[in-house]
């Protein structure tokens, strides 16, 4: 039977899911990507979660960039805790079968792990650049400029991942039925979505995704400025170059 009905070919598909929450991709496929999955989440989980743990017993001795690395393992285990089963789960049944509550709370933990990640790589890059572009504010970086900064990045990827389930933008299902995001396709035919998504693509993406490239440029100039060859003209017929490294 095709996307409304109770199966597609040999696969058995539950008759309550919605047709745009069936899977448009072969039973094999979906297999496959569940084994794959599987096996990044352990991964994942094992890793990540060793990393805690570790920073948790030292958790005094951590430095400020140690803590925004620890944020950063934070984010990849939870969305393979919480997010990643469902994903298996839907794979292994050809359909998400966790409902339109199940989309909204897939949406708002993929949003909140994947952008919680991107700016705090995007914390991690403006540290390092200050570190070695701007010693004298560089130094001043303590443990509780980190703390605070993690809690802001939280309280900020929050409220924008919350607000589709007020009413203002929308989570759907992604294009094979196996997941949900962002309902990118109503940027066209809801005023409500064009401006949510228009609002996320710059403060949620675009913002930290510019500041982790200008950082990072910044520190390539930096380098490339004090490794660079000073010349030193000490008479008329001889001059010395003197070759800084870094």
């Amino acid at each position: 039977m095709g996307r409304d009905g109770s199966q597609r070919g040999s696969w058995s598909v539950p008759a309550s899911v919605q047709p745009p929450f069936v899977s448009t991709l072969p039973p094999p496929a979906d297999v496959a990507v569940a084994v794959f999955l599987i096996f990044t989440g352990v991964v994942s989980v094992l890793g990540n979660g060793a990393v805690l743990l570790v920073s948790c017993r030292k958790r005094k001795k951590l430095r400020p960039p140690e803590l925004l690395t620890v944020n950063l393992a934070l984010c990849d285990f939870g969305f393979s805790l919480l997010g990643a089963p469902c994903f298996i789960i839907s794979s292994l049944c050809h359909a998400w079968v966790f409902g339109e509550a199940g989309c909204l709370w897939y949406g708002i933990q993929g949003f909140v792990f994947g952008i919680g990640s991107l700016f705090t790589t995007c914390l991690i890059s403006v540290d390092r650049c200050l570190k070695i572009c701007c010693l004298r504010y560089g130094q001043w970086i303590e443990r509780r400029h980190v703390f605070w900064s993690i809690a802001l990045v939280w309280v900020y990827i929050v409220f924008w991942a919350s607000l589709p389930a007020v009413g203002f933008g929308s989570y759907g299902p992604e294009p094979y039925g196996l997941s949900c995001t962002i309902n990118w396709w109503r940027i066209r035919t809801s005023v409500n979505d064009r401006i949510y998504i228009l609002l996320i693509l710059t403060l949620c993406f675009g913002f930290p995704t510019l500041t982790i490239i200008s950082s990072y440029v910044f520190i390539l100039l930096t380098v490339r400025t004090a490794a660079a060859p000073q010349f030193c003209v000490r008479g008329p017929h001889e001059f010395t170059i003197n070759l800084n490294v870094v």
